[in-house]
């Protein structure tokens, strides 16, 4: 089945689980979902069934700009197996955003081209080309943001605590070490000092 457009990354039918997945390249060894970008928060890699770990065993490659700007969620397009322990038998589950998607030719054309790039540094721009992506209502609800409550009510008692000003005592009443003067200086003991005129 064929995945649509899905901006809101809700559409049950654009998730993909299971699809097979071949290592093309191998200086830097990379999967490219047959339906185009994902949602990076969905990506789910597998080798003869165990599931991988990102940052040891893959890294998320090839940011796409344009639908992270239009949706306001992370999306990719590339997936970089740097473990080399595994080999084969890659199976990828994820959900498709379902526009931007690449032809064989135009991957083996940018991997050629990137050939030397670290792919970390690509973006699926390079791949697809600059293609239209329709404005999106991102949808954002003001009501359940999630975090609001308990970021305002941080701010304000950070604001509290400013505004408290620490006690600050007699820096020399309570030095042990400070100078002890004779009375002369202190019980007007300046009077009895004549003051010379130059």
């Amino acid at each position: 089945m064929a995945v649509v457009f899905d901006p809101h990354q809700k559409l049950p039918g654009n998730k993909i689980t299971g699809e097979p997945g071949t290592v093309i390249g191998t200086k830097y060894r990379m999967l490219v979902p047959k339906n185009g970008p994902f949602y990076t928060g969905s990506l789910v890699v597998k080798s003869a069934g165990k599931v991988l770990k990102l940052a040891s065993d893959y890294v998320i490659t090839h940011p796409y700009m344009t639908s992270m700007q239009r949706t306001g969620r992370s999306t990719h397009g590339m997936v970089w197996i740097i473990n080399p322990n595994y080999t084969q038998n890659f199976t990828l589950d994820y959900h498709a955003v379902g526009i931007g998607v690449s032809s064989t030719a135009q991957v083996s054309a940018e991997r050629d081209r990137n050939k030397d790039v670290f792919p970390s540094d690509c973006q699926w721009e390079m791949v697809i080309g600059d293609v239209y992506f329709p404005p999106v209502d991102i949808q954002f609800d003001w009501e359940n943001w999630k975090g609001e409550r308990e970021l305002m009510t941080a701010i304000a008692a950070i604001g509290t605590k400013i505004a408290q000003l620490p006690p600050i005592s007699d820096p020399y009443l309570n030095n042990p070490f400070a100078p002890t003067f004779p009375d002369i200086f202190m019980n007007n003991g300046r009077s009895l000092v004549t003051p010379r005129l130059i």
